[in-house]
């Protein structure tokens, strides 16, 4: 039909010729970004300013959750808009990961879901969020002390954009 499905963005290439492994971007990604990238240079998306880490049983168990699913708030920018909204991070310090470990805090409050699409590993948050803008305000879902709560929070301009 001639109809557009994607946008070559990088292609792997052991040879450094242009045979190789082709990566590309939904047309539906590259509508929704392409003025972003006119305008700004980037893409323009908003965030949490948390840190987070998928709950799995272990973790759960380990930490004594109730729910082994979702996404574990470790951290909290301080001032942040999440900060202001009242999300919890976690208080009790564990080594976390075999190779690398790093530390990480449980004991923080668990997302469950964002605008009511439930969240349940980390490619649903990034889902719920991609098109979403700074400024823009999304409902979280978090599981804390033995019970759901729906917090809003506004979302604030991302630090990780990749400018063009």
């Amino acid at each position: 039909k001639g109809e557009m499905i994607g946008i070559n963005t990088i292609i792997y290439s052991s040879s450094g010729s242009s045979s190789g492994v082709g990566f590309a971007i939904p047309v539906s990604t590259a509508r929704r970004v392409v003025a972003d990238l006119i305008t700004y240079g980037k893409v323009n998306r908003g965030e949490i300013k948390i840190s987070i880490i998928q709950n799995t049983k272990r973790i759960a168990n380990y930490a004594g959750y109730k729910i082994s699913h979702g996404l574990i708030i470790t951290k909290v920018q301080n001032g942040s808009q999440a900060d202001v909204s009242g999300l919890k991070s976690g208080k009790h310090a564990v080594q976390f990961g075999t190779f690398n470990p790093q530390t990480i805090y449980l004991g923080g409050d668990i997302i469950t879901a964002i605008n009511d699409i439930s969240i349940t590993k980390y490619a649903d948050y990034l889902s719920a969020l991609e098109d979403k803008k700074p400024g823009d305000t999304v409902v979280l879902t978090i599981y804390r002390n033995n019970k759901y709560e729906k917090i809003s929070v506004k979302l604030e301009q991302s630090e990780t954009s990749h400018k063009i």
